[in-house]
């Protein structure tokens, strides 16, 4: 699928070079000329003085010889765009910067195999999130200098600060071991075309962009099983949602969304971590019906891309827990050719909330390192609001205010309107360095609901059970 590259025309001509010729008259004031000249001086200045502090860096280290950085990246569009952007940095510091990009799969063992090994192979890492607690807690990252990159000048206030937590420290409101890079969180697409008639029929109104304009998952999955039927009745090769169910950390992002729509404690969505009990119970039940009323079999082995194929191809209805980091795909024009596509909030839950699941990449600083100035000038430099806002423009996500508050950032990527507000609903799974094997356990116990092999009160016990093990020992 072809991703948009660059912010589209100015939608007004006029008003654009009406503003033009404003900053050009103020520009070419004699009285602000003086000002103007100074305050980019100043900013020239402590440019200079930032790459004259990372060379000094260098030396002081003994690694005069030395002054490339190693930096492992996922294999994404926001990764694509700061490529494209890279030689700006090594222009502007003297720093060579050398990457690979890596596959999910591939970038957690190659990352894995380095901080194993203490190898010092890569200085930067671009990590999921739910990577980053395991990491920090066995030594694996290092503090990332906030000043290493324009001190004075980095907007730190201008991030999204769920993401920025997130993404870029640990424990919460912790150490900052890097920066927020890459967000993704669930919201809902539908074809318009597929639904209407179902909706219609149900006495509902298409979904909207604001949790009070949305459905419930209650509505979804009423609206899904409609579909569905009226689907197999023609005969017609589709289905009434889109799901991605691949075992492991793909299908519990997706239910950890679900889960939060029945789970209403508020410590336990403060923590990521319920109790387990009946209402992740009916998470699962609810999952598996969706998936047995409503899905395509061959979901149980879907991850992001398929799930998003789908809905582009018009294989699928509806996606309740649609990836904002692909979304941009689905703008492509080929995507439109089965009846254009819309975008919501994502269902309501139990709670009167929504619950999308956080996700995302930080650009993190290995403890391996032995540039450590100049990796912390990189992460800071890959977010900062200017080269950040081009990776948003290259089909990134946004991890910034100024992103999703931008005219024509939101006349490209529309569905961005809604971000703020979908970071803030966010919940997020556990921040323990033991959510890796709890994953897995719930991807097993999931699976099993799913398949029909398990019933959903059974397989949380179990889940239950492997904590109250973990727990005592």
């Amino acid at each position: 699928m072809a991703l948009p590259t660059g912010l589209p025309p100015p939608a007004s001509p006029t008003r654009h070079s009406l503003r033009r010729a404003s900053y050009a008259l103020f520009h070419d004031s004699e009285e602000i000329k003086p000002v103007i000249n100074q305050a980019r001086a100043v900013i020239a200045l402590r440019r200079v003085l930032v790459v004259i502090g990372l060379a000094g860096a260098l030396v002081a280290c003994g690694e005069g010889d030395r002054n490339t950085l190693s930096v492992a990246l996922f294999q994404a569009p926001s990764s694509d765009a700061l490529i494209e952007l890279i030689p700006e940095f090594e222009e502007e510091t003297g720093v060579k910067v050398e990457y690979d990009v890596l596959p999910y799969a591939d970038l957690k063992t190659k990352v894995e195999q380095q901080f194993y090994a203490r190898s010092g192979t890569y200085d930067v890492v671009m990590a999921d999130c739910i990577w980053i607690p395991s990491f920090a807690e066995r030594g694996y990252l290092q503090e990332v200098d906030e000043t290493a990159w324009l001190p004075g000048e980095y907007d730190f206030e201008d991030l999204l600060p769920a993401l920025d937590d997130y993404l870029g420290h640990y424990p919460k409101g912790g150490t900052r071991y890097g920066m927020p890079f890459m967000s993704n969180t669930h919201m809902m697409t539908y074809r318009p075309t597929m639904i209407q008639a179902v909706v219609d029929k149900l006495g509902l109104d298409l979904p909207g962009e604001t949790p009070e304009s949305t459905w419930t998952w209650d509505q979804y999955l009423q609206v899904a099983q409609a579909v569905q039927e009226d689907l197999s009745a023609a005969g017609v090769d589709a289905y009434g949602s889109s799901l991605q169910a691949r075992a492991g950390a793909w299908l519990i992002y997706e239910w950890y969304s679900v889960l939060f729509g029945f789970v209403t404690d508020d410590e336990a969505r403060a923590t990521g971590l319920p109790a387990f009990d009946a209402p992740a119970a009916a998470a699962m039940a609810y999952y598996a019906q969706l998936y047995d009323d409503a899905a395509p079999k061959g979901a149980l082995t879907w991850g992001h891309e398929e799930e998003t194929a789908a809905m582009c191809s018009g294989r699928t209805a509806m996606d309740a827990t649609s990836n904002v980091e692909l979304a941009a795909n689905l703008l492509a024009e080929e995507c439109q050719t089965a009846g254009p596509l819309a975008f919501a909030y994502p269902p309501i839950g139990a709670s009167g909330k929504a619950s999308p699941d956080m996700g995302g990449y930080g650009l993190l600083l290995s403890a391996d390192s032995d540039m450590p100035d100049q990796a912390s000038a990189f992460v800071l430099w890959a977010a900062s609001k200017d080269v950040h806002a081009r990776v948003v423009a290259g089909g990134g996500s946004p991890v910034r205010k100024s992103e999703v508050r931008n005219p024509d950032v939101l006349e490209q990527f529309p569905y961005l309107a809604m971000y703020e507000q979908l970071i803030e609903d966010s919940i997020y799974r556990a921040r323990v360095a033991f959510w890796p094997e709890l994953q897995d356990v719930l991807s097993r116990e999931l699976t099993a609901v799913m398949k029909g092999d398990k019933a959903a009160a059974a397989a949380t016990a179990e889940v239950r059970a492997w904590l109250e093990s973990r727990a005592a020992n």
